[in-house]
């Protein structure tokens, strides 16, 4: 019984022995087919990164070859990438101008209309006592006029000490007239 114990014991180690050998070689093979094919074109090792003499560790190499050599080269990667750049901020940049320009064409009348109403504007006071004054019509008729007290009248402007009143005609609209008031 030791005998085949010993037999089969030894030619369990030569089959060790046989398939160590057998996987250098197959390594060696792998190897020597890898060199060949990294000096191939990217074209060519693409075809062969299936083939069947390589191990899985050469196939690896065998791809990050091509991708290394399918990367842009510098130069042209950052040219790339500005295009890319300009391109996005291109597409930001349009509407966004776009929108500007029509706010601008919207605001700037607005602005200026609302400045008018409001230079336009008027306080009012309110009439302590009966005052006459000469009105400006808005047919252009110049009358005197009585304005009795309590009623309301609009101070719309100051000019060099004097005040323009406004004065509202029904059926005719505003009146006005230069005053000098005292505060």
């Amino acid at each position: 019984m030791n005998s085949k114990r010993s037999e089969l014991s030894d030619q369990y180690k030569r089959a060790a022995q046989h398939l160590n050998e057998t996987e250098r070689k197959i390594a060696q093979v792998s190897d020597a087919r890898l060199r060949k094919l990294l000096g191939l074109s990217a074209a060519e090792r693409l075809k062969a990164i299936d083939d069947t003499d390589l191990v899985a560790s050469d196939r690896n190499k065998l791809r990050n070859s091509l991708l290394v050599s399918l990367r842009p080269k510098m130069g042209i990667s950052i040219r790339w990438r500005f295009t890319r750049l300009f391109r996005r901020a291109s597409h930001s940049i349009v509407p966004r101008a776009a929108a500007s320009v029509i706010l601008i064409a919207l605001a700037v009348p607005s602005g200026i209309a609302i400045y008018l109403a409001w230079s336009n504007t008027g306080t009012m006071i309110t009439v302590p006592s009966d005052i006459y004054v000469e009105w400006m019509l808005p047919s252009g008729e110049v009358k005197k006029l009585k304005i009795a007290a309590g009623h309301r009248v609009a101070v719309v402007k100051q000019l060099n000490g004097s005040h323009l009143l406004r004065y509202w005609l029904s059926n005719e609209g505003y009146a006005t007239a230069r005053v000098n008031l005292v505060d």
